[in-house]
């Protein structure tokens, strides 16, 4: 019997029994443990690609329990460890081994570091065991003042998550909120975001709000939290994360709630809508960046939430304070290269960087990129075209926006924080990585 090799889509659940009979049968120089697969960078370059691969199995599949699986826990994040078979030479490559709930499925995680040019085949040797000595990068922590932190063994503090609500002296109550990130540094340790600018002490680093909503008689503004309308709170109980060898995840829920003007110092309200965070930060090998991913889901809680159409609102980038008197370096995926050509365009991705200090050469941002999943994708996005360092994808930009009541609305996005001014062709490999990730295929004998 001849076999054919089936193209996997990465983005599709792979039958796992499928492709462990495939080897059973076709690869006995291989011990059980051990599987072949290849994969094609496709029509684009690649740059510290991210591939993800679930693989699941079948009613009529292989066993379970069968011998010559390792046992996963649920919740669990394992390494696995890929050798390149067309490449020998290379270090083997850590894969995060992820089995999914529900189901008996894992998922494969791994970054293929460096440059991967369009049309290029690579292979690899799939083993079922850690590297010897391998111990997973990350570390979560909570700090003395109650905030998580993720922390990576070689480059110190990542970003913190804001879970308890904050506030800074002299500032209202109603500025007090808790259910965003920062800060959040380089890898080579320089602050990326702001918050708390005396100008707009609302901007919170990364963070996800929008300012003109309706909720029956009633018109919340979540962006412009000291009006004191509205305000989004982290649910202290909803979070959970895990340090795995690839990836660090953050789950969190969050609780977005009308608030009573006549009481600013409260800090809950009737909810108006709950939202989960799923954010997975990726360990890239020697790169002076941090990549990670966001999806949030809301879901209103009784009655629709109408998004009202305006210039800005959603998920969001403060820059740090030097970037306000400083010169910024902006750039999208559409060309505009100064903050005026960007405002109120849309954009598959948008970058902005400024200096570290007053004066400084040295300049750090973000650029974000939006997925073509998301609704009125690419999205218009809002920057200020004078002074404010901040960035939002806004979904409500051109017509209102309805969130039907208990009804999930998901969002995706990349992001990632660097060091330097905007790259053009890095962006480009970041959103194609993103957006349309390789292929894989079983490898013939």
């Amino acid at each position: 019997m001849t076999l054919r090799p089936r193209i996997l889509p990465l983005r599709s659940l792979i039958p796992l029994a499928v492709f462990l009979l495939l080897y059973s049968a076709a690869s006995h120089s291989l011990p059980a443990s051990e599987f072949k697969l290849k994969a094609t960078s496709g029509k684009f370059d690649r740059t510290d690609a991210i591939v993800k691969i679930v693989f699941g199995n079948e009613p009529n599949g292989i066993d379970p329990n069968s011998p010559d699986l390792p046992k996963l826990d649920s919740g669990s994040r394992k390494a696995w460890t890929l050798k390149r078979s067309d490449n020998p030479a290379l270090p083997p490559i850590v894969v995060e081994v992820e089995p999914l709930p529900k189901s008996f499925a894992w998922q494969l995680t791994w970054v293929e570091a460096g440059q991967w040019p369009a049309g290029q085949e690579r292979q690899w040797i799939l083993k079922t065991e850690a590297p010897p000595d391998f111990q997973s990068p990350w570390t979560w922590k909570t700090a003395n003042d109650g905030q998580l932190e993720l922390h990576h063994a070689k480059k110190g503090l990542v970003f913190r998550y804001n879970q308890r609500p904050i506030n800074q002296p002299g500032l209202i109550p109603t500025q007090r909120r808790s259910a965003y990130i920062h800060p959040f540094f380089t890898p080579s340790g320089k602050l990326a975001t702001g918050d708390f600018s005396p100008s707009h002490t609302h901007h919170r680093g990364f963070f996800l709000a929008y300012a003109k909503t309706k909720l029956g008689d009633q018109a919340p503004d979540f962006w412009n939290i000291h009006s004191g309308t509205a305000k989004i709170m982290t649910q202290p109980e909803s979070v959970q994360t895990i340090a795995g060898p690839v990836t660090a995840l953050l789950t969190v829920k969050h609780d977005w709630q009308l608030r009573d003007k006549a009481k600013p110092a409260e800090d809950s309200g009737k909810t108006a809508l709950e939202e989960s965070w799923k954010v997975s930060l990726y360990d890239i090998p020697n790169q002076p960046a941090w990549i990670w991913d966001i999806t949030t889901t809301q879901t209103p809680t009784s009655q629709d939430l109408e998004l009202v159409k305006h210039r800005y609102g959603g998920m969001a980038y403060r820059g740090p304070e030097p970037f306000v008197k400083g010169q910024l370096d902006v750039l999208t995926s559409e060309g505009h290269d100064h903050r005026s050509k960007a405002d109120q365009k849309p954009a598959k991705w948008f970058d902005l960087t400024g200096p570290v200090a007053e004066g400084s050469n040295q300049y750090v941002g973000a650029v974000m990129c939006d997925h073509p999943s998301n609704l009125r994708f690419p999205n218009v996005v809002r920057i200020h075209p004078l002074t404010l360092p901040f960035f939002s994808f806004v979904p409500a930009y051109n017509e209102n926006l309805i969130l039907k009541a208990n009804q999930p609305k998901s969002w995706t996005y990349r992001t990632m924080v660097h060091d330097g001014h905007p790259n053009k062709s890095r962006n480009d490999a970041l959103f194609h990585d993103f957006a349309s990730p390789v292929d894989v295929s079983l490898k013939s004998p």
